[in-house]
């Protein structure tokens, strides 16, 4: 991505920043004036979480176990970035959210009718694709990357065939 961003002549600064009426203050205090601000900002966990008394990673996400499951309270489920598996650890991405999902629902049906979870084995690593313009894309999987438009193209199929399933 920073090959890319370098080769389209823009330019990527790190660290904190605020928005101004001209453009974006740096935590330097240095003014950069600009048309337009991409801002990459990572996950971060809700803060009433550290006082909910819910058992937190190290991290302060909400500890899960394998059926998604609160490590502290067996009430509580949660899945998606605003919880951490203990048992399996991995990046925060949608795509592990939306494998949860289904898990997750049995689990909630189960817990009501006084069953016990079941388990959910996350992969171990998963496909990431960025849009990098029109009909363009980068893959990532594993240490595997590559760009164009056959990444786009993929993504685009992957994307319909997922939402298809929505459409009544």
């Amino acid at each position: 991505m920073h090959k890319l961003l370098k080769s389209r002549g823009i330019k990527q600064y790190s660290g904190h920043a605020s928005g101004h009426d001209e453009g974006l203050i740096l935590d330097s205090g240095e003014l950069i004036a600009c048309d337009c601000i991409i801002a990459a900002t990572g996950v971060a966990p809700p803060t009433w979480l550290a006082a909910s008394g819910l058992a937190l990673c190290e991290r302060g996400f909400i500890a899960v176990g394998d059926g998604q499951q609160s490590t502290s309270h067996s009430n509580v489920f949660a899945a998606g970035d605003v919880s951490s598996r203990i048992d399996f650890p991995h990046a925060k991405s949608g795509v592990y959210a939306v494998r949860a999902g289904p898990v997750l629902t049995m689990n909630l049906q189960n817990a009501l009718n006084g069953k016990p979870p079941v388990p959910h084995q996350p992969q171990t690593r998963s496909l990431y694709l960025l849009l990098t313009g029109p009909k363009e894309a980068i893959l990532s999987w594993g240490p595997f990357s590559a760009g164009g438009g056959w990444a786009w193209s993929l993504k685009d199929w992957i994307d319909r065939r997922f939402m298809r399933q929505y459409q009544t």
